[in-house]
């Protein structure tokens, strides 16, 4: 139960990051699709929390998050 909330918890935080994102000017910030589903995953887990199905989190952790964070970091290395 600890280590769900703890998911969990990250997944939110993973949802609020984007609000920055949205925040810069459209023409100058890359798209990323992955910014709307976040959010999404955010909101559901804040809001619907009792319909958050463990596994389905497991499974974007796994497979969803490496690739995002690959692409987030290169957005921040051209940011500098």
């Amino acid at each position: 139960m600890i280590l769900q909330s703890a998911v969990e918890r990250q997944f939110e935080i993973l949802g609020e990051a984007p609000n920055a994102y949205q925040r810069m000017d459209r023409a100058s910030r890359p798209k990323l699709e992955e910014v709307s589903a976040a959010i999404a995953m955010k909101n559901l887990i804040a809001h619907e929390y009792c319909v958050v199905d463990v596994r389905t989190l497991a499974q974007i952790a796994h497979d969803d998050i490496p690739p995002l964070k690959t692409k987030l970091e290169i957005l921040l290395k051209g940011l500098h």
